[in-house]
């Protein structure tokens, strides 16, 4: 048996995944058990590089900042 994940498109592909349920030939499986990613998966490769590297600059140097006043 194989795990897939799809994007349904329209209220109709969802009534014929429904219908596949009924004939006992799929299994719809609802919410996390789909299999979704974490949040760091679902927006992987949204920020640039360039971007991704300033912007842990900048948490690298809060962090020193707070190191230093505490």
């Amino acid at each position: 048996m194989k795990t897939v994940l799809i994007e349904i498109k329209n209220d109709e592909a969802y009534r014929l995944l429904k219908e596949l349920e009924s004939l006992n030939i799929i299994r719809l499986l609802e919410g996390e058990k789909q299999g979704q990613k974490g949040i760091a998966n679902r927006y992987a490769g949204r920020l640039s590089e360039d971007t991704a590297v300033r912007m842990l600059d900048e948490i690298n140097k809060s962090r020193e900042e707070w190191a230093r006043t505490t």
